[in-house]
């Protein structure tokens, strides 16, 4: 079976950081507080425009590129791939990123080194638009 797995919010808990990170950067920044935890995004965390969106991510993706993996996931991984899977990540990291001045094939660098960090094996990386769904579609990955 050919499995695809995000980085974003399933290897990582991006939710968590936007809360702790963006808690501090809203407040700092523009007065606001946390509104809506199970909000999706930072947007509807903090209420934010997407101006301040694209200032807090231009400022916390240097953090947020360090942010370790979720507990187990590299076990879970490996159990998967023992199991007899292809294993693919699969990212927008590359998509967009006009907010910031990390180049795409810098952060394609940033993300080989961080899975490797991280001992997340896998067999291939995906990396694709915002439409993920389509795209793992395409080549027929469970997600």
């Amino acid at each position: 079976m050919r499995i695809g797995i995000d980085i974003d919010g399933v290897l990582t808990n991006v939710e968590q950081f936007e809360i702790e990170y963006g808690s501090k950067f809203y407040f700092e920044n523009t007065s606001k507080h946390l509104v809506n935890p199970n909000g999706y995004g930072s947007k509807q965390i903090f209420n934010g425009s997407q101006a301040e969106d694209n200032l807090f991510w231009g400022k916390a993706i240097y953090d947020y590129i360090k942010y370790p993996a979720r507990d187990f996931a590299s076990e879970v991984i490996k159990k998967l791939k023992n199991d007899g899977n292809e294993i693919y990540i699969v990212t927008a990291r590359t998509s967009d990123l006009s907010y910031c001045d990390i180049s795409t094939e810098n952060m394609k660098e940033i993300v080989i080194d961080w899975l490797n960090r991280y001992n997340i094996i896998y067999d291939n990386i995906v990396w694709t638009g915002k439409d993920k769904q389509s795209e793992c579609e395409k080549i027929k990955l469970i997600l």
